[in-house]
C-alpha cells in the first residue's frame, strides 16, 4: 500500500478561493513507479472511466476518434515523460479533454491522470469532478506505472484561466505549479510528466511541463495543433 500524504492528489486549479482543508488524502494502492517500455497510445486499457476513446457516453455526444495519420504539430515541451510518444499522449489528453467538455467544465472542475503502463501502453484514470475551483483524482497503480500527464478544467471566470494557477494567485497558497511540484516528489509521478489545462473560455487544451517555476508563458494549444494526411 502506498499512503499518498494529504493533499498530494487533491489536484487543486483556477487559483479560486474554496477552502480545501476538508478533502481527505488519497490511497493508491500498488507498487506504483516502475519502467514500461516506449508503446503507442492503446485505447483498449483505457479503464476504468466507462467512456471508451472512440466511443459515446456521458452528456451526449461523441468524443473525437484519434486519426492514425494525424499528427501535433506544436513544439515538444523542454521535458517530456521518458517512454512515451508525444503525439500519442497529446491524442490521449484530446480524447479525455473532448470527454470533460461532454460533460460540461463550464461551471465545475474535472481531472483526470494519463498513466504509463509497463507495456508502455497510455490509459487514463475516472475522469474526477469537483466543485468550481478543486478535484480529487484517485487510481489504483499497476505493478510499472507511471502517470506522465495530469489534465484538469478551468471553469469560466473572470480571469484567464489558461495558466496553470499558482502559490500566489491561489487560496489554498499551493495552486497548479506547487501541487506539480508535490506530485513529482512521489516515485509514482513521471520526472517528465506534462501538464495540461483545458480552458473553459476556449475550450481549448494548453500544455506545461509539471517541473518548473511558477511563472509560466502560454502554452502549447494541442487542441488546434493537429494536421492529418
Amino acid at each position: 500500500m502506498r499512503q499518498i500524504p494529504d493533499q498530494v492528489l487533491e489536484l487543486i486549479a483556477g487559483g479560486g478561493s474554496s477552502d480545501t482543508s476538508s478533502i481527505p488524502s488519497v490511497t493508491v494502492p500498488g507498487p506504483g513507479g516502475g519502467g514500461g517500455g516506449g508503446g503507442g497510445w492503446d485505447p483498449v486499457p483505457w479503464d476504468p472511466y466507462p467512456y471508451n476513446p472512440g466511443g459515446g457516453g456521458g452528456g451526449g455526444g461523441n468524443p473525437t476518434e484519434p486519426d492514425g495519420n494525424c499528427l501535433h504539430t506544436s513544439p515538444a515541451p523542454a521535458k517530456t515523460p521518458d517512454g512515451v510518444s508525444l503525439n500519442d499522449l497529446r491524442t490521449a489528453v484530446q480524447v479525455v479533454s473532448d470527454t470533460m467538455k461532454i460533460m460540461g467544465i463550464n461551471q465545475y472542475e474535472r481531472g483526470a491522470l494519463i498513466v504509463r503502463g509497463s507495456d508502455g501502453t497510455l490509459r487514463s484514470t475516472e475522469i474526477a469532478t469537483g466543485d468550481e475551483d478543486t478535484n480529487s483524482i484517485s487510481f489504483t497503480s499497476r505493478p510499472g506505472d507511471s502517470v506522465v500527464a495530469w489534465i484538469h478544467s478551468h471553469p469560466l471566470s473572470d480571469i484567464d484561466q489558461r495558466f496553470p494557477s499558482t502559490p500566489q494567485n491561489s487560496a489554498n497558497h499551493l495552486g497548479d505549479t506547487g501541487m506539480a511540484r508535490q506530485l513529482l516528489a512521489n516515485s509514482l509521478f513521471n520526472p517528465g510528466m506534462l501538464m495540461y489545462i483545458l480552458d473553459a473560455k476556449t475550450q481549448q487544451a494548453y500544455e506545461y511541463t509539471a517541473s518548473g517555476g511558477d511563472k509560466r508563458a502560454l502554452g502549447n494549444n494541442i487542441s488546434n495543433d493537429v494536421v492529418c494526411g
